[in-house]
């Protein structure tokens, strides 16, 4: 599923006609590599110019996780094992929830936490992790306000947001929702403030993988699939190499990345900066 047919294409889009998806998770625990699950998700489209930012669709699951439920965690989220025991699993909802983001930009607060789970489930299920741009609203919360704690609520509370009624506090939909509106309003703040394009708050944030995400993505899944890469390489001498390589990692060095592999060119671990990959594939 190609989802990047220009990386400029929605790196200037107008913040005045931006759309994105808002995603939150709800899980069983945190730590999906030793077995905690989603045990609800939710997408919330919004567009900019919507009046006060009301969402315009919704795509929203409670998810048996086929695994109980710590009560320390149902305590957080309310979610329990008997809500949960005829509810859909993961694997269940796939098709509509990638049918739902598409190519969306998604925006979540605390992104890393929400994608890695969302991703690791798709992976599990013989997917690819997604490769859409994702925004972390939290940095950008911690960018643009002064405040002396940064949870979703209080962020909010700050900008005037209410928390949606009828809902539950901790519960993905409601906070899907209010950081999709918590997004929107820090959005309309920088325009006043003289920011035009998407890229223009990535650059605020410092966000170089952007840049690189799908490279980055792409490669990750990659490596958790174990296939080789083919990469034609700039050295640092200049000269212009073609390798093919098993990716190893992906590391992060004073904000630039780099790719650790196999070189079955060099025959050793070799480590390549992605700015100067000129082009690449994956083989197999």
């Amino acid at each position: 599923m190609e989802l990047f047919h220009s990386r400029q294409s929605y790196l200037y889009t107008p913040l005045e006609e931006l759309s994105f998806i808002s995603i939150d998770t709800e899980t069983t625990g945190l730590y999906p590599d030793k077995g905690d699950k989603i045990c609800e998700i939710a997408a919330v489209l919004f567009h900019q110019k919507r009046k006060h930012f009301e969402p315009l669709g919704f795509f929203w699951y409670l998810i048996n996780p086929l695994r109980s439920i710590p009560e320390e965690t149902s305590q957080i989220h309310g979610i329990t094992d008997e809500i949960i025991k005829y509810s859909p699993s993961f694997t269940d909802i796939i098709p509509s929830f990638l049918e739902f983001i598409n190519n969306s930009i998604l925006a979540a607060y605390n992104s890393d936490f929400d994608m890695y789970f969302i991703n690791k489930e798709l992976q599990n299920n013989g997917s690819e992790a997604l490769s859409n741009p994702t925004i972390d609203v939290l940095k950008l919360a911690r960018g643009f306000l002064q405040l002396s704690k940064y949870s979703l609520e209080n962020v909010a509370l700050n900008l005037n947001i209410s928390f949606p009624q009828g809902l539950m506090k901790h519960g993905a939909l409601g906070d899907a929702i209010t950081n999709g509106k918590v997004f929107c309003t820090i959005i309309t703040q920088l325009q006043s403030m003289g920011y035009i394009y998407l890229m223009d708050i990535l650059k605020l944030l410092g966000e170089k993988r952007f840049e690189h995400q799908e490279m980055v993505i792409k490669i990750t899944d990659a490596i958790f699939r174990e296939k080789k890469l083919r990469i034609r390489y700039l050295s640092l001498q200049r000269s212009i190499s073609d390798r093919l390589v098993l990716p190893k990692k992906i590391e992060e060095r004073n904000k630039e990345y780099f790719l650790i592999a196999y070189c079955y060119v060099k025959n050793e671990e070799r480590t390549f900066a992605l700015n100067r990959i000129l082009s690449w594939e994956i083989i197999g």
